[in-house]
């Protein structure tokens, strides 16, 4: 989901309504109920994103790094990599 003039906090608490969203409304399938979780990661636009697919790799990961913290979670992209301009650092 895109969110235009949101900042990660903003992400991360909309990201967190939608998991619990989810989390309390079974999901019916053939007369059995389902409980569906999500995984989300958030991810805000940085200086150093010059193309749209970092962004979204970053979110992609935020969201891999929430299924290996044990799935069901909202986590946040640490935009570790990303830096902006005049500010980088080699490790």
């Amino acid at each position: 989901m895109l969110m235009p003039n949101t900042d990660s906090a903003s992400g991360i608490s909309a990201g967190e309504r939608i998991r619990q969203g989810f989390s309390a409304a079974p999901l019916r399938m053939g007369g059995d109920q389902r409980t569906v979780t999500l995984s989300i990661g958030v991810a805000v636009l940085a200086p150093a994103d010059r193309l749209f697919s970092q962004l979204l790799q970053r979110a992609d990961r935020a969201m891999y790094a929430a299924k290996n913290a044990g799935r069901d979670l909202v986590m946040a992209d640490a935009m570790s990599g990303w830096e902006s301009p005049g500010t980088a650092s080699r490790e």
